[in-house]
């Protein structure tokens, strides 16, 4: 059965009973509805999540204490929250360091909508996957413009999470040594203090 692993910056507490930073707190909509974006102005985000399990020792520890092995096909690590009024574009995402292996793919996906958002990439090497992932792919050939600005762009008026979910699963079945990059782009409508 597949996990979400949380591993999103931001949100509630969450008391882990060895002290560890990660996971965060189960995401629920209603937790982080409040958690503003970096910065109070109303212009264009590009919130990055950087999961760097080579070199950060937060995410290796919780490698090794929480993540159920061999990984299945279908686990989710929580990104990055886009908040509420926030009017969503798509997403940049980079493999810098690939998982060893011949196999291995990703897409990148809202957890609460269950929206695809671009198509699946390789998490392995030797060239590095890298682009960006429109909210959906799939333009119709003479999409009216109500149709298009749909394709184009969403508007989440209350917050979800953009994950990482495993397609195909890597072999060996772990995300160890694995750097990737995931930027979502929106706007954010809200300004002055949020929290």
């Amino acid at each position: 059965m597949a996990t979400n692993y949380e591993l999103y910056l931001g949100g509630p507490r969450q008391q882990n009973t060895d002290w560890a930073i990660f996971p965060a707190a189960p995401f629920n909509a209603a937790n982080v509805s409040n958690l503003g974006p970096p910065s109070k102005h109303p212009v264009v985000f590009a919130a990055s999540r950087t999961f760097d399990f080579v070199n950060d020792a937060a995410l290796k520890y919780f490698l090794k204490k929480n993540v159920t092995l061999p990984m299945v096909v279908g686990d989710a690590l929580g990104a990055v929250v886009v908040p509420s009024n926030s009017l969503f574009f798509g997403a940049f995402f980079k493999v810098t360091t690939p998982v060893a292996g011949t196999v291995g793919t990703a897409k990148l996906k809202f957890r609460t909508s269950g929206k695809d958002v671009g198509v699946a990439f390789n998490l392995f090497g030797p060239t590095l996957a890298s682009g960006f992932a429109a909210y959906d792919p799939a333009i119709a050939a003479g999409a009216t413009t109500a149709a298009l600005a749909a394709q184009l762009y969403h508007y989440f008026a209350t917050p979800d999470i953009l994950d990482l979910v495993l397609v195909t699963v890597p072999n060996p079945a772990t995300l160890a040594g694995l750097t990737i990059t995931v930027t979502p782009v929106y706007f954010n409508f809200q300004t002055g203090m949020m929290n």
